[in-house]
Parts: structure tokens; sequence; C-alpha cells
């Protein structure tokens, strides 16, 4: 590192992504992302049609062995909370509560969180009015427990389906100029997991394939179709290897391919990303207006537990959070939390600020998250997921634009990976990142951090 200024602020790295999509392409893209744009604005303003779409998540998931959840209904500008339904949550320390007791006599199941040291405890009876379990956490806090819901913590507002990503054929292959070693830093990308076909174009081919990683991409009706949520996760990882192609990307399933998780399977991954050696998070999913604007317990919780191994092995984690696409300046968690949490807004392709962007003096930094180009899953989408024109996926290699702060925050993560490898700042993410501040631009506009960085284009 050195004190002058960086030669461009704002362009943190001498090599940068190339769009090398044909005019016509980009033309035809930047009619797609209008559409983005335009479903994630109407998400903010059009109540009857985030609830429409809520429901139309809660039934294709009744019945199916998956998390079931509840919508907590708030203000008349204001976005639902989404519950795992019939769960509260409760530090360990507090079982011995009088009224946590009473709760597990009224029926309530005791379930420790094994992957959470057990520090945490849900207490689950399914069969409870959302109403009610409300009431009973207020209570629990009367009493002084520290308790809260299991939050669901979705992708974007409520899901990805419905202004998601656009077929585009601007992928290039795999830069052969490349070193192919991996970077001595590692990224975990905690989502809907990887798609287990290999490309033939090059990227994402060294990404590891396990059992519990797997994006389905298909598994609620109608059958043959992409779920709302599928292929996030891919996406977001090719957005990883566009900034830093020899990135060492570790995929953690913690959302189902309908983008819908708690808040205590992202916990368990962030753990467990960390205790295998993940030294940056990339979680590009969040929860909007949380239980009396509450920081989420279970992932309170694992930042402690991320804390504790950072000062046992004498190292640094980073975790880059996607800000939201909720257009206000209402908290979202994770990224809301302080650091080793870095919150990322969007921006457009010309660097401004992007409307549907959270934003708020919790956020760190911003950049481009508008018609972002990167690697998709062949398949179909239904009249469900996309009523107005349901696209094609075809084989063997995908792209597709894509919009959202999702896109933003794996930039962000991979910029610093980058810069970890560049200045020799292995296992030091946080003092990267500050680099990479030093590299940045000034602030987009108000609510937008500390400072800008030019990753990849937009459209």
């Amino acid at each position: 590192m050195t004190d002058q200024a960086w030669p461009t602020p704002g362009q943190p790295f001498q090599r940068r992504f190339q769009d090398r999509r044909a005019p016509q392409q980009r033309d035809q893209d930047r009619d797609e992302v209008r559409r983005q744009v335009e479903n994630l604005t109407r998400r903010r303003r059009d109540r009857r049609f985030r609830q429409e779409l809520i429901k139309s998540l809660q039934d294709r998931r009744r019945g199916q062995n998956v998390v079931q959840f509840d919508a907590l209904q708030r203000g008349e500008e204001q976005f639902e909370t989404l519950l795992a339904t019939g769960e509260l949550l409760v530090r360990d320390a507090d079982v011995g509560n009088q009224l946590v007791q009473e709760l597990i006599q009224d029926g309530f199941a005791e379930r420790p969180v094994a992957c959470l040291d057990n520090r945490v405890v849900r207490l689950v009876k399914p069969q409870i009015d959302i109403q009610e379990l409300q009431a009973r956490a207020r209570t629990l806090r009367a009493a002084g427990a520290e308790a809260s819901v299991n939050h669901i913590t979705p992708l974007g507002p409520v899901a990805k389906g419905l202004g998601g990503p656009e077929p585009s054929s601007g992928g290039d292959l795999f830069p052969p100029d490349l070193e192919t070693s991996t970077a001595a830093v590692t990224i975990a990308i905690v989502d809907t997991g990887i798609d287990n076909t290999r490309r033939g174009d090059g990227w994402l081919v060294n990404v590891p394939r396990t059992t519990d990683n797997l994006d389905p991409l298909d598994i609620y009706p109608p059958a043959g179709f992409l779920d709302y949520g599928a292929g996030h996760g891919t996406f977001a990882a090719g957005v990883v290897q566009q900034v830093f192609p020899q990135a060492d990307i570790r995929m953690y399933k913690a959302l189902d391919s309908d983008g819908i998780g708690s808040e205590v399977a992202v916990a368990c991954a962030m753990v467990r990303a960390v205790q295998e050696g993940a030294d940056i998070l990339n979680l590009s999913l969040g929860v909007h207006e949380s239980f009396e604007d509450l920081e989420p317990l279970a992932i309170k919780v694992a930042l402690e537990i991320i804390a504790e191994i950072e000062a046992a092995e004498r190292r640094q984690v980073l975790v880059a959070a996607a800000a939201g696409n909720y257009a206000d300046a209402v908290r979202c968690w994770p990224a809301a939390f302080p650091p080793p949490v870095v919150a990322v807004a969007g921006l457009q392709a010309d660097l401004q600020p992007a409307a549907w962007s959270s934003r708020g003096d919790w956020v760190d930094c911003a950049t481009i998250a508008e018609g972002i180009l990167s690697t998709y899953v062949v398949g179909e989408e239904s009249a469900e997921t996309d009523p107005t024109e349901p696209d094609k996926f075809l084989p063997p290699d995908p792209w597709a634009v894509w919009s959202g702060t999702s896109f933003a925050a794996p930039q962000i993560a991979e910029a610093v990976a980058r810069s970890c490898q560049e200045e020799n700042l292995r296992r030091r993410p946080r003092d990267a990142f500050e680099e990479l501040r030093r590299r940045g631009g000034p602030p987009a506009g108000a609510g937008f951090g500390r400072f800008t960085v030019e990753l990849l284009p937009g459209t």
C-alpha cells in the first residue's frame, strides 16, 4: 500500500471487466432492465401485489417438508415482516426464565440450535396464531428475556421471481490469459446454492459441488419450471468470479429455490463457513421491518461466534451484505449490523443512486447493481413467476441480466478478496476493505455510504 491517491478514484483495479455485448444486445437488455426496475419499485408501493406474491409462495410450500412462514402485517406504508410459522427464539441463558418454562409446559417444543453452540433455543408450536406468537415474544422481552421470532431472510422484497433475470447473450468465455491458481482468500456465498450443471464456457467450473450445496432449481409447483429464486446463488457466484476470476468460491445453501430460508439457517451457514476457513462471507438476502426493529437474534449470535473464532485464530472475517431493494432507509438485516458486516447499496449504470435501493446512515458503500450481467441456469419460467412474458434460458451456458443489491454485495466481497491478494493482506479482509475505501470515489448520494466503487458495468 502507498499513501498517494489512487490514480482513478472509484476504479480500484487496473484490469476492469469489459462489456462485450453487441449494441443490439445492450439495447434489448436495457428494455428488460426497465421492467425489472418497474417491478422492484412496484413492490414498494403496491401492497396488494406483495400480499398476492406472499400468498403464492405460502401456497406452493404447504404440505411440503420445508420451512413454513407467516406474514405479520404492518402499517399501510410498511413491508410485511416474514417469520417462520410458530417459532420463537431465546438465548440459552433465558430458558430457565419462568415465562419460558410456562411456554414449554403450554406445548412449545424446546429445540436447542446445535450449530450455534446451543446458545439459541427454538421454541416451536406450529399451530399458534401469529398474533399470539408476537404477543408471547413481547411478554418474554418485557420480562427481561432476550427473545424474538425466527425471521425469514428472503431474497429481495419477498422474492426475486417477478422482475427477475432476463436472458442475455452477452457472456464470454472464461479469460484464457489469466492464471488459473486460486486465491489465498476464500469467499463463502450463503444463498440458494450452486447449479449442479458444470458450464462449458469455463465459468464456475472449480466451485465445489456437494450434496448439501446444490440449487435444485425446481421443487415447487408447477413442475418443470424454474422456482422464484432459482439460480440466484449461481448468478451471485458469477458476479464474484467476474470481479476476481481466480476467486476461491465456496457455496453454502441456506435458502431454497424460492429464495426462502430462516435466520437460523442463515446463521448456521455463516458459522460453518467461517469454521471451514472462509475469510469473506457474502449475504445477498435480508430481513426488512424486523420484529420490533430488533437485530435478528440467531444472526447476532452467529456474529458473536465468528468473533470468537477470529480471536482464537488471529485472523479477520468480513461480511458483505446486500442493503436491500426497499427504496427506504429502514434497516435491513444482516446488512445493518456493525463491523465486521458492511452494507452495500445499489447504483444505476451511470453511478447515480438507484431509486429502488435501500439507503441510510447504516450503509457503508455502493456500487452498480442495475442490469448486472452474470452466469445463470438452464430452464424455463412459468407464467406464475413471470406473468408478462415467461423466459427460456437455453443450454448450454446461459447468461442473464438481473438487478438488485443482491448483485452489488458480491462485487464488494470479491473486490475485498482481490485487494487481499494484491496487497498481501491474507486473512485481513477488513484491512483490505479500508484499502478499497481509500481507492473509492465520493458517495453517490445521502444514505449511500462513505464511498462508491465502479466494478462491473450495469445496463
